[in-house]
């Protein structure tokens, strides 16, 4: 389990339905940010 689970669990996230992003575009962006 990641350790942000325990202060910020993953249900409590709400989807942007006018920003949807697939998997690929997040981990591009993810890429980009820790790069």
């Amino acid at each position: 389990e990641p350790a942000c689970a325990a202060v910020c669990p993953v249900d409590c996230c709400v989807d942007d339905e006018d920003n949807v992003e697939t998997e690929e575009e997040l981990m591009a962006k993810k890429e980009r940010l820790h790069a």
